[in-house]
């Protein structure tokens, strides 16, 4: 299979690295969109079923000579490896027996690396993208295969998938399109939430300085980060995306100002996040933890918040990470009020996909000071992999968010332990 997809794609394959390493933003890595190639129908079909392993190898897509004459030293290589990093390794319980063939399977027969909507929204391809990785390849105009970051990165390519850019110019920068921006009515090419684009390059380790073409105009996603802080509203409703792309991309920096030249820091989102009311947030809440869980890893890392807010935040991460291990249901899964400290019915709570998938990657991403046991990562993974082989795929469309990070919570739990099982340094007593 892997001389197929090398053949096939013309990129050379690498095995995968450290996953630190392989995700941590770097100035070095800069966008390098292959010229799309024609292949035939047979061979697009079996590319589009080959690339369901691509969660669990690392390969690198080049730049066609030509593309690179014309953008010179924009261009490098895409690192398209999607695993999310990880920090939380104890292993305290038998490993999750899943096959990553079989995983693989699955993910191709629910169709979680492709996109067949008449008219496609950015959404379903960022959790294309989210799963497979930003050089993932989908079909572009004419059955041309690119790069899925490519509707994010170069608006021609976003006008030909969506029918409109996803991109508007601004006089702080860039942004991408929101519902009820400028443009509600006619096109579908807006984000679903506000900044989930850039959070999603964020929890992928895209760095600021990529480049994006708007109108064959060179800019990078500084301006789009630009832009964000220059009107943000720290109080505004789903405000967990915007705090994902902060604790990645402003430390060693604490504040900043807006177009006011009002001053907000980090230790006010780290405020305002430990505050919020999970019950009023998207996607059960796990967004919001997910943003604070990543600030407190930034704020380990290199110190960002002021040592009160920072213990704050940490009580705050600590507690809900308690709550969520209580109420833990038997099944493994995770129920939609996971956060909650206490119960108001006597019925016990039903396992939820959403809660689950979500809930997982962030405990899976939690720095080890948690405490978080791999028995319950292990039995919510296992519950989440019974979910995805009942779903039928007539209804996969319609459950795409959270099947993907249900996806995407199984694949990370395997690439962690087959990392621990292999490392010299792990214990044989």
């Amino acid at each position: 299979m892997l001389p197929l997809i090398k053949s096939l794609l013309g990129s050379p394959l690498r095995c995968a690295g450290s996953l630190a390493g392989r995700n941590a933003p770097s100035a070095e890595l800069q966008p390098s969109p292959p010229q799309p190639r024609q292949h035939s129908r047979y061979a697009n079909y079996v590319i589009l079923s080959a690339i369901a392993i691509a969660p669990f190898i690392g390969f690198t897509i080049r730049s066609h000579p030509q593309e690179e004459s014309k953008h010179g030293a924009e261009n490098a290589e895409y690192n398209t490896s999607s695993t999310l990093p990880l920090a939380n390794g104890s292993h305290d319980a038998p490993k999750l027996d899943i096959a990553q063939a079989d995983l693989c399977a699955t993910i191709t027969r629910l169709g979680l690396l492709t996109c067949s909507d008449t008219v496609p929204s950015p959404a379903a391809y960022l959790h294309v993208m989210r799963l497979g990785g930003v050089g993932t390849p989908v079909s572009g105009h004419a059955a041309e295969l690119i790069p899925v970051s490519r509707l994010f990165l170069d608006m021609r390519c976003a006008e030909t998938m969506f029918r409109s850019s996803i991109l508007d110019v601004t006089r702080y920068g860039l942004r991408y399109r929101r519902v009820r921006s400028l443009y509600p009515d006619y096109t579908l090419a807006q984000e679903a939430h506000p900044s989930q684009v850039m959070a999603t390059f964020a929890e992928l380790g895209v760095p600021l300085t990529t480049v994006l073409h708007v109108n064959d105009t060179p800019y990078t996603l500084k301006s789009i980060l630009d832009d964000m802080l220059a009107y943000m509203d720290i109080h505004q409703n789903e405000f967990e995306w915007q705090a994902i792309v902060l604790a990645t991309y402003m430390p060693p920096q604490t504040k900043w100002h807006n177009r006011f030249g009002e001053s907000t820091s980090l230790d006010d989102v780290a405020r305002t996040m430990a505050s919020a009311d999970l019950s009023q947030a998207s996607c059960a809440g796990t967004h919001m933890y997910n943003a604070m869980v990543r600030l407190m890893i930034a704020d380990i890392k290199t110190p960002v918040l002021s040592e009160k807010k920072g213990s704050e935040l940490r009580a705050r991460v600590a507690e809900l990470t308690m709550n969520a291990i209580r109420n833990q249901c038997q099944d493994g899964g995770f129920p939609i009020r996971w956060w909650s400290t206490g119960t108001t019915s006597s019925t016990p709570a039903s396992s939820d996909l959403t809660a689950t998938g979500h809930l997982l990657e962030c405990l899976l991403l939690a720095p080890e000071e948690l405490s978080i046991s791999t028995s319950a990562k292990t039995r919510a993974a296992s519950w989440l992999w019974l979910k995805l082989q009942d779903t039928k795929e007539e209804v996969a469309k319609k459950q795409r968010c959270p099947l993907t990070h249900a996806a995407c919570a199984i694949k990370q739990l395997l690439v962690t332990q087959n990392a621990f099982l292999d490392s010299p340094h792990r214990s044989t007593k």
